[in-house]
């Protein structure tokens, strides 16, 4: 087995779901609870930014996983042959989809945080801009969580068990 993901990773990973459910389902708009984890949320993610760079795995780096042009296409048309590579790190688009749920996470963050503020107290505009990043989080979390079972059975891999221990099988990828 090799350690793909480090503690931070993992625990940045649970906590964020944690947070997020707890803002989604748990917590009402506007409670300091609600202000404070969406807060905390942002934090989290600015970190995961930074530890994008400096991270002591190879696989949580940002460079070993960008979803550049040319990886998003070679692995598309591996997608489309049905012949997808197993990859250590995220794939292509899981990585796109990352990547867009960091920026909702932390568009979430800045509009719930405006909102706090008095000049935009009760701005519908801001209020609706919030609840359509809630959505479109919403969105790209079942696409994630689905990604991820699918991902699992075409691999033969428990892909949830790794981001709780950290470990993959090797492979080519």
């Amino acid at each position: 087995m090799i350690k793909v993901w480090d503690l931070y990773i993992r625990s940045y990973h649970w906590l964020l779901v944690i947070i997020l459910v707890s803002n989604l389902f748990l917590n009402e708009e506007g409670e300091a609870w609600h202000q404070n984890l969406g807060l905390s949320a942002s934090l989290l993610v600015l970190i995961r930014i930074l530890w994008g760079f400096v991270c002591p795995t190879p696989y949580a780096r940002w460079k070993f996983f960008w979803p550049t042009r040319r990886r998003l296409r070679t692995y598309g048309a591996a997608l489309f042959r049905r012949d997808p590579p197993r990859l250590l790190s995220h794939n292509p688009l899981a990585a796109s989809v990352m990547l867009v749920m960091l920026a909702l996470v932390l568009g979430l963050g800045f509009t719930g945080w405006l909102q706090g503020t008095e000049a935009f107290h009760d701005y519908q505009p801001l209020e609706k801009a919030h609840a359509t990043l809630s959505t479109s989080l919403l969105i790209l979390i079942a696409m994630h969580v689905l990604g991820i079972f699918v991902e699992s059975w075409h691999t033969k891999e428990n892909l949830v068990a790794s981001m709780i221990h950290g470990k993959k099988r090797p492979s080519s990828g």
